[in-house]
């Protein structure tokens, strides 16, 4: 182990860094905080790749970074997450590997909304967003368990994007549009409101921040009908179970920054007419 890692792991240190992070987040919530942040969740293979370890276990430490990043943000009132946990195209994988992640899910699912615990901490509601048709039973049936359980939850909003894909959803929304004209049930003019009405993310604030560990810079398939000009897309050149908070700041602080730039140009335009 090298000294880094010693004095890293040692528990004062700890300590203090939580104390710092914690102060970090307070001041920066003062300010302006974006509504809606999307994450894709990249490298848990090869993170535990390189530490020679099953792949389950890199996709387990993924899931418990993501809870200490929802601790972070509900503390902080950030209402909508987003999180990428799995897409159509993850069913090629090899077959234990996909069977480790609905395994996971399932667990995940249930602890996320156990009576007392995350979800009710902070008032979460959990949706899922993805064709359920898709999913094993038993693993739909834990998530429909998880999603009955919140629904009366109303501050924040945890959106988990399994068997999603963007484009599976714009052409399910239009499937949907085209077989309620058939109906005679839509007569209206198709406009980009009536297809976001038809989207597994109706009446969701647009994406304020979208982020992506592992180096890669790609979208993969994640909210591309919700992300648009405003969005800061940030790409993270660390493995997903490493992703920390004082990253996450780092992050947040920039968008605040470009918000209030964004804030004052308007103004002055506005101030020369």
């Amino acid at each position: 182990m090298s000294l880094g890692s010693w004095i890293s792991a040692f528990p004062l240190f700890q300590y203090g860094n939580e104390l710092i992070q914690r102060g970090l987040y307070e001041v920066l919530a003062t300010g302006t905080l974006p509504q809606h942040i999307g994450f894709i969740m990249d490298g848990n293979r090869r993170y535990a790749k390189e530490r020679q370890v099953e792949v389950k276990e890199g996709h387990t430490s993924g899931f418990e970074s993501l809870l200490e990043l929802l601790d972070i943000l509900y503390r902080i009132k950030i209402p909508m997450i987003t999180v990428y946990a799995f897409s159509v195209e993850n069913f090629h994988r090899p077959p234990h590997e996909v069977q480790a992640i609905m395994e996971l899910v399932q667990r995940s699912v249930v602890q996320l909304c156990q009576l007392g615990d995350f979800a009710d901490q902070y008032d979460v509601q959990v949706r899922i967003l993805g064709d359920r048709s898709l999913i094993p039973p038993l693993v739909d049936a834990a998530i429909e368990t998880a999603v009955q359980r919140t629904i009366k939850n109303k501050t924040a909003v945890l959106n988990i994007c399994f068997a999603y894909t963007a484009r599976l959803d714009i052409a399910l929304s239009m499937r949907s549009i085209v077989k309620e004209s058939k109906e005679g049930r839509f007569k209206s003019p198709i406009t980009q409101q009536t297809i976001e009405q038809h989207m597994f993310s109706k009446g969701d604030p647009p994406v304020d921040i979208l982020i992506r560990s592992s180096g890669a810079q790609r979208l993969s398939d994640f909210l591309l009908w919700e992300c648009n000009d405003d969005t800061l897309i940030a790409f993270v050149d660390c493995y997903w179970p490493m992703f920390t908070g004082f990253q996450l700041f780092k992050i947040l602080l920039r968008w605040s920054l470009l918000y209030s730039t964004k804030i004052k140009r308007k103004l002055i335009y506005s101030d020369q007419n």
